[in-house]
């Protein structure tokens, strides 16, 4: 299922296919942890598709996880949510409530597979859209983590893309760094890139 969904950012119109169709046969079925991957995805179809739904298709999600007292799943949701952000300052309480939420229920979850590598990544996205840079990256990282422990080539599909939202993170980072006039700063990260690179596999993807 969440390779259906990196098939839908790649906008690969088959996996939105394949994705409504599974979607459809779990909630006919009551596969209660298929839907709620689905439901992950139609949120990943709103998003690309700038569609109105995004907002009530997350909400969908955070509500079935809550019934189904799947917490990563719900922290998944959480974080999504914080990732649409809000121009109105009003919204900046409730965004950042969010994830500090999502963050705390990973913290305290003993899970290790794709929900929770997605939940992470979720959360990295949020705080980096906040200027959360090194909080971010933490995420980012325990996220490249789990995916260590992985047999290689199995999940490259979701951690290439980490790899790629890390480097960028790192590189505003940096230059918030650089316009502050913070030159030791923006060195200390690239120096700290360059130690933590992962591994050539995740690079090629």
């Amino acid at each position: 299922m969440f390779q259906l969904v990196e098939g839908i950012q790649a906008d690969d119109l088959g996996a939105r296919a394949e994705l409504r169709q599974i979607h459809a046969l779990a909630k006919l079925r009551e596969w209660h942890e298929v839907t709620r991957a689905a439901l992950f995805g139609e949120a990943v179809i709103a998003w690309v598709d700038h569609d109105s739904r995004l907002q009530s298709t997350i909400e969908a999600l955070i509500e079935k996880s809550t019934r189904d007292a799947a917490v990563v799943m719900v922290a998944l949701g959480l974080a999504l949510r914080a990732g649409i952000g809000s121009p109105d300052p009003a919204h900046a309480a409730a965004t950042d409530g969010d994830i500090a939420k999502a963050v705390v229920l990973l913290e305290n979850s003993n899970e290790s597979g794709l929900e929770q590598i997605n939940a992470l990544t979720a959360c990295g996205i949020a705080l980096g859209n906040r200027g959360l840079w090194e909080l971010a990256d933490e995420q980012y990282s325990k996220a490249l983590a789990l995916g260590q422990t992985a047999e290689p080539g199995t999940i490259d599909f979701v951690l290439a893309p980490i790899v790629f939202n890390r480097a960028e993170a790192h590189v505003t980072w940096a230059s918030t760094l650089r316009q502050m006039g913070d030159t030791e700063g923006v060195a200390a990260r690239w120096a700290a890139w360059q130690s933590e690179w992962p591994p050539t596999r995740y690079v090629a993807m």
